[in-house]
């Protein structure tokens, strides 16, 4: 019983999309005037290519930076201390 009332709303749903589809057929073609093309995209243009890196034979690290930097700081102390 449950199959066969399903199968009775699913159809119901099909005609009353079909009825709706039909009805807008046929105020399209009444109200053309007011029809809206659709909106065409642009192509999409290929993507960038990477950037060559910035030294050759280096790859950048925040971390070496960082501890480049402390250990000059470090070693402009030691000197100060030392004098």
């Amino acid at each position: 019983m449950v199959n066969f009332m399903t199968t009775k709303k699913v159809k119901e749903n099909e005609k009353s999309l079909t009825e709706q589809a039909q009805w807008e057929q046929r105020n399209l073609g009444q109200n053309s005037s007011s029809f809206m093309p659709p909106v065409v995209q642009p192509p999409l243009q290929p993507p960038m290519p990477p950037h060559a890196p910035l030294t050759i034979g280096y790859v950048f690290s925040p971390f070496l930076l960082l501890r480049n930097i402390i250990s000059k700081v470090v070693r402009k102390i030691e000197r100060k201390m030392c004098d």
